[in-house]
């Protein structure tokens, strides 16, 4: 993983900061990779660090993504969009984050530098569903799509006879 990902977020929120993390290649998220059905995804991901009036370091998190699936119903492709907003407390120890206002998920950080990128990678996991599908009525397997022709052909059709009537009195 690139350098350039890894931060001190401590040393971010006392100066406030603000910073973006764009285009985040899949090969950079050795967790989330294998879920997906495809390495072409958009990722991105706005951070601005700050210190609270309880003097908690916290860092807002707004997490983008564009990401394929595999349905689990069709085994077609599914494109699955993520947008998560999170407030995270930064933390260093366990106490801390059983002390953190409610307002916060805790980010437990053991030394000074920390990968955004896993903290999006983290966020996008959670965000995934547990079995992809597409919705009810978006989603055909072949052997549906053979029942319902099927089904067509068979179907009483009360007016079908109408039609050939007004064919014969136009004439």
């Amino acid at each position: 993983m690139s350098e350039q990902y890894f931060f001190d977020l401590i040393a971010l929120a006392r100066k406030r900061a603000r910073t973006t993390v764009q285009d985040v290649a899949v090969v950079d998220m050795p967790r989330i990779r294998p879920l997906l059905n495809s390495d072409e995804a958009v990722i991105n991901g706005s951070f601005e660090f700050d210190i609270d009036e309880e003097n908690v370091h916290f860092v807002a998190c707004r997490i983008r993504a564009r990401l394929e699936l595999q349905c689990q119903r069709c085994l077609g492709r599914l494109d699955f969009e993520v947008e998560s907003r999170v407030r995270l407390g930064i933390v260093r120890s366990l106490e801390e984050a059983n002390n953190l206002p409610d307002r916060y998920e805790p980010v437990m950080v053991e030394d000074t530098r920390f990968s955004l990128v896993e903290l999006i990678e983290d966020e996008l996991l959670l965000a995934l569903p547990s079995v992809p599908l597409h919705g009810h009525y978006e989603c055909h397997t072949e052997e549906e799509l053979n029942c319902m022709d099927e089904q067509q052909k068979n179907a009483y059709r009360p007016f079908s006879s109408l039609d050939e009537m007004l064919k014969k009195d136009s004439r």
